[in-house]
């Protein structure tokens, strides 16, 4: 029986594919294959994929394109044969630890799992950049579709793409855009392992780096393709906030990436022709009061009004209610800490929200202490200079700390984790979220969240 299948689409990566095949060929797993597809690739890919199937033969799976089909359209092709339970997309360009299949099958088995996720590095210049990008991920908000774009980091069970017919466009630029999201929605169990396992190779050759212009306008051909597939699959009603979401997120990743390109006189026709589809797209307006800066929103609403239609049909959107302009909660939080409290401010968690919430208090000039426990994947300082300090420096450092903690998913298991008592932390991504004022403070504490012992 196979239980996991390794889908690697290969183009141009000559350099760096004898050791992405190694890695998956010498896997601690025995019931594995590696499926190697050749994306017409103009460089010697195909002598070293014919190397490892000679001393693979049980293991190696080579499958050779005439015509380039994007990767997409090469996974497409492995994914149609492959006989595992659940299928890994690892790119020719990058690699995995030896013990991935066997810890990821491990963990979705133990949990019943039709995803299951872990960490990883980017390297860059030899530099390697711990990614827990997947690991900030909060199953049940409107933001969840956007920490999962990509195929890497994970397994999943191949049923899911197949009985929904959730295969990638082919020829196209941003096709994990179209379908990937949709896996996430369509499974019904997922879960995260916390360990590194991934080996993403970030360079000048890779597709994400070197897009020309015309690939970066296929985003939104992709998530017209998105919005069809999951009509389709009748799973866009029920899922539409976080769609909405996923959509405009993609958007303004547009829109960043097209102030460093120069379009040539079609490609801005097609641009221009794209955008007014979007221009006239429904919103869920609740997202701009929760889930994007004003910087965000002027951003994505100056891009879609490039054709000068309207973006929101129901109201204007108050500023107030944009998540940039709720310093004015920030303040009168940090100052009922401060002084009513008397209590020293703590910020546990470094995350992509906790970085946020310290460079903000910061600006602020507010005094805090930063706190993690996971100092062997954040290192000792953080980008903003602050030191990361630990659990016991806190207790023999500090007078009265109360913890603003940034890690949503995590609150509960954090409070139980530094005993804390009544008072002494509030989930503060929930408190800003839905715009609390101090007095409901005491309401959103780690007592209301431990009491009982519920983790």
């Amino acid at each position: 029986m196979i239980k996991i299948s390794i889908i690697i689409p290969v183009y141009n990566v000559e350099k760096y594919l004898d050791k992405c095949i190694f890695s998956c060929v010498n896997q601690t797993l025995e019931e594995i294959e590696v499926i190697v597809i050749n994306d017409a690739s103009p460089d010697a890919c195909n002598s070293i994929m014919n190397k490892y199937q000679r001393e693979y033969p049980n293991k190696i799976i080579n499958i050779f394109l005439d015509k380039n089909l994007r990767q997409g359209g090469a996974r497409n092709k492995g994914i149609k044969i492959a006989r595992g339970e659940y299928l890994c997309f690892v790119d020719g360009d990058d690699y995995i630890a030896y013990d991935t299949c066997e810890k990821l099958y491990a963990f979705a088995q133990e949990r019943d799992l039709d995803i299951a996720c872990c960490d990883g590095y980017r390297i860059k210049d030899g530099n390697f950049e711990y990614h827990e990008k997947l690991k900030l991920w909060d199953m049940t908000s409107k933001q969840s579709l956007n920490n999962f774009t990509s195929q890497c980091y994970m397994i999943i069970k191949k049923s899911i793409i197949v009985d929904n017919n959730l295969l990638y466009p082919e020829h196209i630029f941003h096709e994990d855009t179209s379908v990937v999201p949709l896996w996430y929605v369509c499974a019904s169990k997922k879960d995260i392992l916390n360990q590194p396992l991934f080996y993403i190779n970030k360079h000048s050759d890779s597709s994400s780096v070197s897009a020309k212009g015309i690939d970066n306008i296929q985003i939104l051909v992709a998530l017209e393709e998105l919005v069809r597939n999951a009509k389709r699959i009748r799973k866009y009603s029920e899922n539409r906030a976080a769609i909405d979401c996923f959509i405009f997120e993609r958007i303004l990743t547009l829109a960043k990436r097209m102030k460093k390109i120069t379009l040539s006189e079609n490609e801005e026709k097609l641009m221009a022709d794209k955008l007014s589809i979007w221009a006239q797209y429904d919103f869920d307006e609740s997202l701009f009061y929760r889930f994007f800066t004003k910087m965000e929103y002027e951003t994505g609403k100056q891009f879609l009004m490039n054709n000068t239609i309207t973006l929101y049909k129901k109201s204007e959107i108050k500023e107030k209610n944009i998540y940039c302009d709720k310093k004015g909660n920030i303040k009168g939080l940090l100052e009922y800490v401060s002084n009513e409290l008397r209590k020293t401010v703590i910020i546990w968690g470094v995350g992509g929200k906790g970085i946020n919430v310290i460079s903000t208090i910061k600006n602020m000039g507010y005094n805090y202490i930063v706190g993690d426990n996971n100092s062997d994947l954040w290192g000792k300082v953080l980008s903003t200079g602050d030191v990361v300090r630990d659990p016991q420096w806190i207790k023999k450092n500090t007078k009265k700390p109360f913890y603003l903690i940034t890690v949503k998913r995590a609150f509960k298991p954090i409070c139980r984790e530094l005993c804390l008592m009544d008072s002494e932390a509030i989930d503060f991504i929930t408190f800003m979220e839905q715009g609390l004022s101090v007095e409901n403070i005491m309401g959103n504490s780690c007592a209301k969240h431990t009491k009982g012992g519920e983790l």
